[in-house]
């Protein structure tokens, strides 16, 4: 050690200061490589070089950069903006370009001509220009509803507080607590949604959603061969009610069709032993041919910023945009698929799985009326979404 120190202290007198200060940063430490290197660019500089730097940043600052809205228009059912970048107070030049989004939603294609002449504009007078891809959505439409219905602040994918099955399940009832800090909390519909029947694999794989009083939706694969089916007949299904407290019924009929040639589609149907209670809400449903050219509709529209809720299993809730996604896995077929109205949860059909439709209702008519119920007591509730337009497929 004592021939080493002797070493760096010839090294540091027969070298230039710079030198001297690279060795101390060699020999320091990492948290002190900082101060190393503000040690190399003084003895760089030198005092008459910093001098002259300080006076150079004092004679030309930065400049203030501002931007000014020129543009805008709609593509599809998204607004975007066109932004100038002028410094501060230079005229922008290009602000008689502006329209206003009244204008833009009447007439889409002068929109788009002031967007091309404003463009012109700023190259032949060397602007800089900025497009803001996504502004908002055109009010009135169902994503521009959807949207400003999505709020996250505090917020979080975890659908239960708590969820234990004990161990002599379930034999003894579950124990199950929402999170009020959940992304479907509070909505309309949301005690619709069950995560725990007998039968089930992990918690909430395969559990059924209640779409009327008497019947919920389960999926068609997996369980069986079409047709009535005995086997699951006294199964226990568990609600929770807002304020925590289980509700169980009871399945007395269940009807499967498997996703086979002549199958209407790939769910099952499930009559429950008696009514559900007014604490337990069943899910509205929605027509998927209205929700596709109102609010989906690939490959147009923007789907990174239309959430469209999923329960899935382990108690999940995905709103399927960015930020918000939990990955689908094995096992969550047949689970919901929520279009995220306004304070409420409406039922679009399942992963993987079918979407309401006729041929659903008439299977639980046939189910009403076989357990002798009246049919038109049980019918699915449909969410008129006529009153938003279509999206556009124009750019």
């Amino acid at each position: 050690m004592r021939n080493l120190r002797s070493s760096r202290s010839m090294l540091a007198a027969s070298h230039h200061c710079s030198l001297v200060a690279l060795c101390y940063v060699g020999l320091m430490s990492h948290c002190a490589l900082a101060v190393g290197l503000i040690q190399i660019g003084l003895v760089g500089l030198g005092l008459g070089g910093i001098s002259s730097y300080a006076s150079e940043m004092a004679a030309n600052p930065p400049v203030a950069l501002v931007t000014n809205v020129v543009a805008q228009r709609i593509v599809h059912d998204v607004i975007q903006t066109l932004l100038a970048v002028t410094p501060a107070g230079s005229p922008a030049g290009l602000g008689a370009q502006t329209v206003s989004l009244a204008s833009i939603q009447s007439n889409a294609p002068q929109s788009n001509a002031v967007w091309t002449s404003a463009v012109a504009q700023a190259r032949a007078a060397g602007v800089t220009l900025v497009t803001n891809t996504f502004a908002g959505f055109v009010p009135g439409s169902l994503a521009g509803a959807i949207w400003a219905g999505f709020h996250t602040n505090d917020r979080c994918t975890n659908m239960w507080e708590y969820a234990h099955l004990p161990p002599d399940w379930p034999t003894n009832p579950p124990v199950l607590r929402w999170n009020t800090s959940s992304l479907l909390w509070g909505r309309k519909g949301m005690t619709g949604i069950s995560q725990v029947c007998e039968g089930m694999g992990a918690f909430g794989q395969g559990t059924p959603t209640a779409l009327t009083r008497r019947h919920a939706y389960v999926r068609g694969h997996g369980m069986g061969p079409s047709g009535l089916d005995p086997t699951r007949v006294g199964r226990r299904v568990w609600f929770c009610t807002r304020n925590n407290q289980l509700v169980v019924r009871k399945i007395k009929l269940l009807l499967i069709h498997a996703p086979e040639k002549g199958s209407p589609g790939d769910y099952s149907i499930i009559l429950f032993d008696a009514d559900l209670p007014p604490t337990i809400e069943p899910m509205r449903v929605v027509d998927q041919t209205k929700v596709q050219r109102k609010y989906l509709r690939y490959p147009y529209g923007d789907p990174s910023h239309k959430p469209l809720f999923m329960a899935l299993q382990g108690g999940f809730v995905s709103a399927g945009v960015p930020g918000w996604i939990v990955q689908i896995r094995g096992g969550d077929s047949g689970n919901p698929i929520m279009l995220p109205l306004p304070d409420e949860l409406v039922f679009y059909g399942g992963v993987t799985t079918s979407t309401p439709s006729p041929a659903m209702q008439a299977d639980m008519d046939m189910l009403s009326r076989k357990a002798g119920l009246d049919p038109s007591k049980y019918q699915m509730q449909w969410v008129n979404l006529d009153a938003y337009p279509d999206i556009s497929s124009q750019p």
